[in-house]
């Protein structure tokens, strides 16, 4: 896996959020709060994570 510096851990809370459309390399927009720290998962050592407040799937078309 990536370093640390490279992952972000996003994080949903208690909402779901469906990506049942979403194939495992689809590009997304997520809008959240980030914060520097250190989460250690089985797949990977993570240096930063994100509050999700919205997830969109990736549109090249929408204004930014």
């Amino acid at each position: 896996p990536p370093p640390p510096n490279q992952i972000i851990y996003i994080n949903s809370g208690d909402e779901v959020i469906d990506i049942s459309k979403l194939d495992l390399y689809d590009p997304v927009f997520v809008t959240g709060t980030l914060r520097t720290e250190s989460v250690d998962h089985e797949l990977a050592q993570i240096g930063y994570r994100m509050e999700v407040e919205k997830l969109a799937p990736y549109d090249q078309r929408a204004k930014r």
